[in-house]
C-alpha cells in the first residue's frame, strides 16, 4: 500500500512538473515567433509545436523536477528572518508553525527557560503574513484538485468552442468556384484532401484528422487573377512540397530540445546543495539501535551520526563523524517518566527521527530533514498502553517503519506496528499478526523495504536465535528457523537490529554465557534474508573426511536388511516414515520434515554412521541445511521392524555428536548436558547421562544443580563426565554423494 501512495505521489508529481515546464515552452515559442515570422517554412512551425505537445505528454526531459522544486515534501527553514516568520524557534531549532510543539511530560523541558522570551516574540507574527502563508498551505494542499479543476475548465472551453467554430463553418459553406476546384485539383491531387469554401474565415486553413478538409474564403469573383495566384501560393504552403521540409523538421527538433531543456530547468533548486534531498531517495545507512538483556541500549554500528545528552538532559545530535551538529526539542530528565532507555532513535545525514511515549499514553514522533535545523511531530495514542521502548527506522525518505514496545509482564510484549510513507508526517497502524507469533522482549527490528522486515528478541529457552520476518509489509509473521555452528550451543543467542550493507543484510547475534558476554557474531544474507550464513573467525570444525578416512566397518558388522533399506533410502529408490508429521517422505521431501511451510528449504549436505542406541544396528544422521542455515537440524534415519523411520533432531537438543553415539544438548547456558537416544515404536527419548540445570530464589538468584546417571552430584563430578566427552573421537561425517553412499554400503 505503501509503495502504490509513492508510486501515485510520484506520477502527480511527474504530471504536475510535464504540465509546467511544458507551459514555459509554450510561452517561449509564442514569444520567438515575430522573429521566426517569414523567415521559416510552415512545416518548420509545425514540427516545433508538435514536439512542444509531445513535451506536455511524455516523461522525457533531464533529470530535475519543477513541482519536486516548488513543493518539495523537505521544507527547508534557514534559523534566519525567513525562519522568525514560518516557524517558531525553540532553542537552537525551529518547529513549523503548522505543527504543534511536542507534548511531554512535566519532567520533560521543551524550551530552555532563557528561550522563552525570543519563542514568544517569534509566535507573534503579523497578520498578513499568515494569511498569505494560509494561502499558500491551501493551495499546496489542494494542488492536485486546482490541477484537474484547470484541465477539466481548459478542456471544456476547447471542446465548446471547437464545436461552436466547426458548426459556423457548416452554416457558411458554399460550393468552391470551378477555377477554384482546379487550383485544388493541381496542387492537392491525390492527396486525401477535400476542399470546402466559407466566408466564416478569412485565410485557407487545414482542419479534420481522419478525413482532413481545406477551408478557404471563396473569391469575389471566378475571374480574378489575384486570388487565383493567392489560393495556389497558400495551397502549396499548407501542402508543405518545398524540400527544405526535412532541414526544418530537423532544425525544429533541435530548437524544440533546446528550449524544452531551459524550459524544465527554469524552477529547479540547485541539486548540488548540500541541503537538498530528493523526495524519494534512499536514505543513507541510519544508526540500527538495538536493546540488551538488561535493558542497554546500544548501536552496534558506527555510522558517523548519534546522538548524546548534557548535563541538564538536552539531546545532542551529531552528523558526519561531529562535523555538523544539531539538537532535539527534547529534554530527559534523570528519573523522570521519560528514559532515555525508552527512546527510539534514527539518525542518518539525511533523515532524524526521535520516538518517545509520555504517561499519558501518546507516543511522539519528532523528524528533521535537516540535520537538527528544523523538526516537525506526530502523535499517535496507544489507547491505555504504555510505551517501554521504541524502535524506528527509515528505508528511504518518505519510507519508514516504527515497532512500540509495550510490556505486559513475565517477559511478555505486546508490539505495535506502524508505518508512514510521507517522511514521517503521517503514521498508520498495520493489523498484522506478530504478538499472536512471538510476544517475548524485542531486541531490535529493521525493514529492507516496505515490504520486507525482521523482529529481533532477545534470547529464550524455545527457540535461538530469536528472529521473525514478514514478506508483506508486517500483516504476516514467521518465525525463522536459523540454527548455528556447533561451537556456539552452549551460548545464549541475542539477535540485535539488522542493516543493509550494499545489496547484503547484516544481522549481529551478540553471545552470552555464565560470565557475561562472550562477542558477536553476524548473520549475512545475499538474497532478502531467505537464506543466510554465519561469519565468524572460529573455524568450523565440522569438515569432511578425505577419501582415506572413509570407512566401511558399518557395513560389515550390521544388519544386512537394515543397511539395504536405509542405503535405498538415501539413493531416492525407497520412502521412510517420518514421525513427526506422520507422513511417508523421500529423501527429496525433507523440507517437510522441517517445517509446514512450503517455502522452507532443507537438503542434507553431509551424512554418518553411527549406532545411537548401542543395539548392533547402526543409524544413519544426515546433516541438513535449513534455508540456507549450515546444520540448523540433523535427520536420524532408523531402521526398525522392516521399515526405516525418519526423527528430526534439532541443533540445540543434538549436537556435537561422538562416535560412540552420545552428544550433546543445552536449553540455555546454564541448562545444558551429555546424553544418548533412546528409540520405542515410532518415538524416541534422550536419556541425560549427565546434566546440569538453573532454578531460581525468590530472590531471582540462580541455583545450579548437577544430576550424573540420574544422582545428584557435585561440579566436580558434572565436569569430570564433560572433560571425558570432549576427549572421545567425533563422528566421521561423509559429503552427501551417491560415491560415498556406494562407498559406506557397498554391499547393501
Amino acid at each position: 500500500m505503501n509503495e502504490l501512495a509513492g508510486k501515485i505521489q510520484d506520477s502527480l508529481i511527474t504530471i504536475l512538473s510535464l504540465s509546467a515546464s511544458g507551459s514555459v515552452l509554450g510561452m517561449l515559442l509564442l514569444a520567438g515567433k515575430p522573429l521566426l515570422k517569414n523567415r521559416v517554412s510552415k512545416a518548420f512551425t509545425y514540427y516545433i509545436w508538435l514536439l512542444g505537445l509531445l513535451r506536455l505528454v511524455a516523461p522525457i526531459a533531464a533529470p530535475v523536477n519543477i513541482m519536486g522544486s516548488l513543493f518539495s515534501l523537505k521544507q527547508q527553514w534557514p534559523n534566519s528572518a525567513a525562519a522568525e516568520q514560518n516557524g517558531v524557534t525553540i532553542g537552537d531549532v525551529t518547529v513549523s508553525k503548522n505543527e504543534q510543539p511536542p507534548t511531554v511530560a512535566s519532567n520533560t523541558q521543551i524550551v530552555p527557560p532563557e528561550r522563552q522570551n525570543n519563542e514568544t516574540a517569534h509566535v507573534q507574527a503579523d497578520s498578513d503574513t499568515e494569511k498569505s502563508l494560509s494561502i499558500w498551505n491551501f493551495i499546496k494542499n489542494n494542488l492536485f484538485g486546482i490541477w484537474l479543476a484547470g484541465f477539466l475548465i481548459s478542456l471544456g472551453w476547447f471542446i465548446a468552442a471547437y464545436i461552436c467554430f466547426s458548426w459556423r463553418i457548416r452554416r457558411s459553406c458554399v460550393t468552391p468556384y470551378r477555377d477554384d476546384l482546379a487550383v485544388f485539383e493541381r496542387i492537392c491531387a491525390k492527396k486525401g484532401v477535400r476542399m470546402a469554401c466559407s466566408s466564416y474565415i478569412a485565410t485557407p486553413m487545414l482542419i479534420g484528422v481522419m478525413c482532413p478538409v481545406i477551408v478557404h474564403r471563396r473569391a469575389s469573383s471566378p475571374q480574378r487573377c489575384e486570388d487565383k495566384k493567392d489560393l495556389k501560393e497558400r495551397l502549396i504552403n499548407i501542402m508543405q512540397y518545398k524540400r527544405k521540409s526535412t532541414s526544418s523538421a530537423v532544425l525544429a527538433i533541435v530548437l524544440a530540445l533546446l528550449l524544452a531543456g531551459c524550459a524544465t530547468t527554469l524552477g529547479v533548486a540547485n541539486s548540488s546543495s548540500s541541503d537538498v534531498t530528493p523526495s524519494n531517495g534512499i536514505a543513507a545507512d541510519g544508526t540500527a539501535y538495538s536493546r540488551k538483556m538488561d535493558g542497554t541500549i546500544i548501536n552496534w554500528r558506527d555510522t558517523g551520526c548519534s546522538y548524546s545528552l548534557d548535563a541538564q538532559g538536552n539531546v545532542l545530535l551529531s552528523y558526519n563523524n561531529g562535523t555538523n551538529t544539531g539538537k532535539a526539542p527534547l529534554t530527559l530528565q534523570p528519573g523522570g517518566s521519560i528514559s532515555a532507555d525508552t527512546v527510539g532513535f534514527y539518525i542518518s545525514s539525511e533523515k532524524t527521527a526521535i520516538v518517545y511515549g509520555d504517561a499519558a499514553g501518546t507516543v511522539t514522533v519528532l523528524i528533521s530533514d535537516d540535520m537538527g535545523k528544523t523538526w516537525n511531530n506526530a502523535n499517535i495514542p496507544l489507547n491505555g498502553a504504555t510505551a517501554n521502548w521504541n524502535c524506528i527506522g527509515f528505508t528511504s525518505q518518505n519510507d519508514g517503519w516504527l515497532v512500540i514496545c509495550s510490556f505486559v509482564g513475565m517477559g511478555q510484549e505486546q508490539h505495535y506496528i506502524y508505518m508512514t510513507s510521507d517522511g514521517g508526517k503521517t503514521w498508520k497502524p498495520v493489523s498484522g499478526n506478530v504478538n499472536d507469533i512471538y510476544s517475548r522482549m524485542l531486541s531490535g527490528g529493521g525493514f529492507i523495504n516496505d515490504e520486507v522486515g525482521f523482529l529481533c528478541f532477545r534470547y529464550e529457552s524455545d527457540f535461538q536465535p530469536a528472529i521473525c520476518v514478514t514478506r508483506d509489509g508486517g500483516l504476516t509473521w514467521s518465525k525463522l528457523s536459523i540454527s548455528l555452528p556447533r561451537e556456539y550451543g552452549g551460548y545464549n543467542k541475542t539477535p540485535l537490529s539488522p542493516v543493509l550493507d550494499g545489496t547484503d543484510i547484516v544481522l549481529p547475534v551478540l553471545l552470552t554465557d555464565d560470565n557475561g558476554e562472550a562477542g558477536t557474531i553476524y548473520l549475512i544474507s545475499e538474497d532478502g534474508g531467505t537464506t543466510w550464513q554465519c561469519k565468524t573467525a572460529l573455524s568450523d570444525e565440522n569438515t569432511s573426511p578425505a577419501p582415506s578416512e572413509i570407512s566401511t566397518e558399518p557395513a560389515a558388522s550390521a544388519d544386512p536388511a537394515a543397511l539395504s533399506a536405509i542405503k535405498a533410502v538415501l539413493q531416492g529408490n525407497a520412502e521412510f516414515f517420518e514421525t513427526g508429521i506422520k507422513k511417508t517422505l523421500n529423501i527429496n521431501q525433507l523440507n517437510q520434515a522441517v517445517s509446514s511451510d512450503s517455502t522452507v528449504t532443507a537438503k542434507a549436505k553431509k551424512f554418518a554412521v553411527v549406532d545411537l542406541d548401542s543395539d548392533g544396528t547402526p543409524e544413519v544422521i544426515l546433516w541438513l541445511i535449513v534455508n540456507g542455515l549450515d546444520y540448523s537440524a540433523s535427520e536420524v534415519l532408523r531402521y526398525q521392524g522392516g521399515a526405516v523411520y525418519g526423527y528430526v533432531m534439532w541443533y540445540r537438543s543434538f549436537n556435537l555428536l561422538k562416535a560412540d553415539g552420545t552428544f550433546s544438548f543445552s536449553s540455555s547456558a546454564m541448562n545444558s548436558g551429555v546424553g544418548t537416544l533412546r528409540f520405542g515404536e515410532g518415538t524416541y527419548s534422550t536419556f541425560k547421562v549427565a546434566y546440569r540445570e538453573a532454578n531460581y530464589d525468590i530472590d531471582g538468584n540462580p541455583i545450579i544443580s548437577y544430576i550424573v546417571n540420574n544422582e545428584i552430584a557435585t561440579q566436580e563430578e558434572f565436569d569430570a563426565v564433560f572433560n571425558e566427552q570432549d576427549e572421545k573421537p567425533d563422528a566421521i561425517w561423509y559429503d552427501f554423494t551417491d560415491d560415498n553412499i556406494e562407498t559406506v554400503f557397498p554391499d547393501a
